[in-house]
């Protein structure tokens, strides 16, 4: 369903989730988890250990290295399946501002689907390209994310790079110029240069993920998106592990 949000944003986020007696996980909660260790069982993995993410981050002015979480997976850019127990399977998956940024959306649905268990909750909240720097931008489609499985994409590619960094915008103005956004596409040939890959509003999302939930590529069903509310720019995910 695509729908208007009326709960807060941590009734959304946990609207289907029992944290107390739940087994949950966050990827990439950096200093600001969702999922907290003193209201039930929560795990986080992310692509680095604790330390490095305090180093990579010692600058970054939005980011308080103290409380950065400790990391349980470090997946180093792989599959959480490859780092996960087998024996552990989660009820409850929480991902805040990560999906944009995965290379291939589908693989990693994929991987997030063979951990949780059958009837798991993927919850997901994700920047409303409207309401963002990403808005100049077009939204990403079928092509796009089969395009970056078939090429098996373990970094953001250059056209995704050049896109990201061409149509940033900032108060109506683009932020960077034409030869800066080559030059960092020319960059993510070698190096993996950080951006949004993939860029939705509320009703691409809805269209393009339950499609790809629809034909069964990946493993879930589509429950919920929530339309961005007028003073936020993030809308609401939620998908059912069949």
């Amino acid at each position: 369903m695509l729908v208007e949000r009326v709960l807060s944003r941590p009734e959304q986020l946990f609207e289907k989730i029992d944290q107390a007696t739940g087994i949950g996980l966050e990827i990439g909660a950096l200093d600001n988890p969702c999922a907290l260790r003193s209201v039930g069982k929560v795990y986080y993995a992310d692509y680095c250990s604790t330390d490095n993410l305090r180093r990579n981050h010692q600058h970054t002015p939005t980011v308080n290295v103290q409380n950065i979480v400790d990391v349980d997976f470090i997946t180093d850019g792989g599959p959480l399946a490859r780092v996960v127990p087998n024996n552990l399977r989660f009820d409850y998956v929480i991902a805040s501002h990560v999906i944009e940024h995965v290379p291939d959306i589908i693989s990693w649905l994929c991987d997030v689907g063979d951990v949780l268990r059958q009837g798991g909750v993927l919850s997901l909240i994700i920047p409303n390209k409207e309401k963002t720097f990403d808005s100049r931008r077009s939204v990403s489609e079928e092509k796009d994310f089969y395009g970056a499985f078939i090429q098996k994409q373990t970094r953001p590619s250059p056209t995704q790079v050049f896109d990201s960094f061409r149509w940033h915008e900032r108060e109506g103005k683009l932020v960077h110029t034409l030869d800066y956004a080559i030059d960092k596409a020319m960059q993510s040939v070698n190096d993996y240069v950080d951006c949004h890959c993939w860029v939705f509003t509320p009703q691409t999302f809805f269209h393009e993920i339950g499609m790809m939930a629809h034909t069964g590529r990946i493993p879930f069903k589509l429950d919920v998106v929530t339309l961005t509310p007028r003073d936020e720019i993030d809308m609401f995910a939620r998908l059912i592990r069949v």
